[in-house]
């Protein structure tokens, strides 16, 4: 027999609500629930709640280099995609169209990708609680 997610942490309702979305078997929900279970026992969920109210201070801040380092991050990414994709390319055309050729290096993507994408991912989550009023219990 299950129990509700939601009388524990109020991140857990929310868990428990994507865990009906994406498992429509009941019996895998409760396995999930049973893993959840296990986590919030062991302290690893009190730790992941922890870290999000952390998150959500920095981002609350007026300060440059507290709420500013994930802005700076994105545009991170978008520089280093825009150099490998646009510049970079187009430059060297340019380059060989003029006669001296130069080659720009290549940045590894690899882990930027997996950074924005993560980003990315957090900003939507977001946007649609927004849009769900899902409010802040702050």
């Amino acid at each position: 027999m299950g129990f509700d997610l939601a009388s524990l942490n109020p991140i857990t309702g929310i868990v428990g609500k994507v865990l009906d979305r994406v498992l429509p078997d009941k019996e895998k929900q409760l396995e999930a629930q049973n893993e959840m279970a296990k986590m919030i026992v062991s302290g690893e969920f009190a730790q992941i709640a922890s870290q999000l109210e952390v998150n959500k201070a920095e981002a609350m801040s007026g300060k440059i280099f507290v709420a500013g380092w994930r802005p700076f991050i994105g545009w991170i990414c978008g520089v280093a995609i825009a150099m490998n994709f646009i510049i970079a390319p187009f430059a060297e055309f340019g380059s060989r169209l003029h006669g001296t050729p130069v080659e720009f290096p290549r940045i590894d993507l690899g882990p930027l990708w997996a950074l924005l994408a993560t980003m990315l991912g957090v900003g939507v989550m977001r946007t649609v609680e927004k849009v769900q009023g899902v409010q802040d219990n702050h």
